[in-house]
C-alpha cells in the first residue's frame, strides 16, 4: 500500500503543475498597452462617477427634519455627427520646384 501511495505521489510531483496556454496575440509597444489600460481605467471611472447619485442643498422641512433632495441626472444629449469636409487641403504645402519629394 505504501509503495502504491509513494509511486502515485512521485508521479504527480514529476508531472509538475499544469501550464495554461497563453492566448496568441501580437506584442504591442508598452506605450500602446499603457494607453489602452488608461483608456479602460478612465471609462470605468466615468461609469463609477455616473452611478454616484447627485444631491441638492440640504434644508429643513416644517417638522425640523433635515431634507437632502436627490437630483436626477439629465441624459446627456447625443452629439450630432459632424459633416465631413468636402474640400480637404493637403496637410503639407506642395514642394517647391526643383526639390525632391520623399
Amino acid at each position: 500500500m505504501r509503495l502504491i501511495m509513494l509511486s502515485a505521489v512521485s508521479m504527480l510531483v514529476a508531472a509538475g503543475p499544469a501550464v495554461a496556454e497563453q492566448p496568441s496575440r501580437e506584442p504591442q509597444s508598452p506605450a500602446r498597452e499603457l494607453a489602452e489600460g488608461l483608456d479602460t481605467l478612465m471609462r470605468g471611472l466615468d461609469r463609477l462617477i455616473g452611478e454616484i447619485p447627485l444631491y441638492g442643498i440640504p434644508g429643513l422641512d416644517k417638522n425640523g427634519n433635515i431634507v437632502i433632495p436627490r437630483i436626477e441626472r439629465p441624459n446627456p444629449p447625443t452629439p450630432a455627427p459632424s459633416p465631413a469636409p468636402e474640400n480637404r487641403e493637403a496637410p503639407f504645402p506642395p514642394a517647391p520646384p526643383g526639390s525632391v519629394e520623399i
